[in-house]
């Protein structure tokens, strides 16, 4: 994975990095900022579709464990680019 820790980020700034699998592609790339690490993604097998739909899957870690971003699950998908944005903003009031 890719990472970031800079304040100034956007998701246009965010390069994923391609991951090939035996029957699959995917990718990937992570903004970490202060203890958090937020992970994004799209691809085969994924809750994301990436740039053509602009939907991509998010996850989010602190220093021990996955943060849950809602009551039903750890990740959230069909998450799009400016929702995206508005997360680091928020991760960066932290």
């Amino acid at each position: 994975m890719i990472s970031y820790n800079t304040p100034m980020i956007k998701f246009k700034d965010i390069e994923f990095k391609e991951n090939k699998y035996a029957h699959s592609v995917r990718y990937n790339a992570s903004v970490t900022i202060g203890p958090y690490v937020l992970s994004i993604g799209y691809g085969d097998m994924m809750y994301g579709s990436g740039p053509k739909s602009d939907t991509y899957e998010v996850a989010l870690f602190d220093e021990y464990d996955i943060v849950p971003l809602s009551d039903q699950t750890d990740c959230l998908g069909w998450v799009n680019s400016s929702e995206i944005d508005h997360m680091i903003d928020m991760l960066h009031e932290t």
